[in-house]
């Protein structure tokens, strides 16, 4: 009986010994077999990026829209540690907006297509829609000003600008720009005396989309328009001195589509209206009302 019992307990223990080489055999070919998948997944040249591809920027360079993209989608990325930039693996379908020092841009979509091992960043830009100039006057021009009743036409000339920025269909500022000057693009003179700059909006947007309505009006009719100035932001209304002569009020509470017909009939002096050159102004800040002199 003692001796069956030894043999017994000794074929456990060799089949104990036999189940663990087992086991460490298995562990080690999945063990060997993971780091060779994670190997090929790695440096296999199917995986490898080829190339990166940015399309549509105009403004805004390629090298600088690259650094901003790296920068905001490998931001904290376990897969960048593991796999580095040049990984496909690491590079994710995703949008992007307002990236950090890249004002001219709207959006960024990053697409990737592995049988071409490339990586696309598409750039969708800000429109530059018109200018907007932060005016201000000298301290001997502003004690000129409080003395004597000056017409917007001198007024325009003894003032300067503190700097001027293009600005999108939401009115945000986005990048610097030309004074303006002559009527051929669209700009905003604010003599409110605000600080505003990149990434700011220059009104809120029901106001923004009303002068947008305004500088439609004028295009439609063909008025130049040699300053358009924003004086007060409480009355919230602008002034258009014209190339024509006779100065323009709007309202920016209500929209100047229902105007186009009134602007042309006084600008061509039809109806009710006296020659253009004997008009001192146009009033429209009633809504559905007209007054001039």
């Amino acid at each position: 009986m003692k001796i069956d019992s030894f043999f017994s307990k000794s074929d456990r223990a060799r089949k104990m010994r036999r189940r663990r080489i087992v086991m460490i055999c298995i562990a080690g070919s999945v063990g060997m077999g993971m780091i060779g998948v994670i190997w090929i997944v790695r440096y296999a040249p199917i995986f490898q990026l080829k190339n990166i591809v940015i399309r549509g920027n105009v403004h805004e360079q390629s090298s600088d829209v690259h650094d901003a993209v790296l920068s905001t989608l490998f931001e904290g990325s376990i897969f960048r540690n593991v796999f580095g930039t040049d990984h496909m693996f690491s590079w994710s379908n995703k949008e992007f907006r307002n990236l950090a020092f890249l004002p001219e841009v709207l959006r960024v979509q990053v697409s990737k297509n592995y049988f071409a091992r490339t990586v696309y960043i598409d750039v969708t830009e800000r429109v530059r829609e018109g200018i907007w100039c932060r005016m201000a006057f000298t301290d001997d021009d502003n004690e000129a000003l409080s003395d004597i009743d000056e017409t917007p036409t001198r007024i325009l000339s003894q003032a300067f600008s503190r700097g001027c920025w293009w600005f999108d269909k939401g009115g945000v500022l986005f990048a610097r720009a030309p004074g303006g000057e002559g009527g051929l693009l669209r700009t905003l003179k604010d003599y409110s005396d605000r600080s505003l700059g990149v990434g700011d909006s220059i009104l809120p947007s029901p106001l923004m989309e009303n002068i947008f309505s305004v500088f439609v009006a004028l295009e439609k009719n063909g008025i130049i328009a040699r300053e358009v100035r924003l004086d007060d932001l409480t009355s919230e209304d602008i002034q258009v001195v014209t190339a024509q002569g006779p100065l323009l009020y709007f309202s920016l509470r209500f929209s100047t589509e229902n105007i186009t017909s009134v602007l042309r009939d006084a600008f061509l002096g039809l109806g009710k209206f006296p020659p253009v050159s004997k008009l001192h102004y146009l009033d429209f800040r009633v809504e559905n009302r007209v007054y001039y002199k």
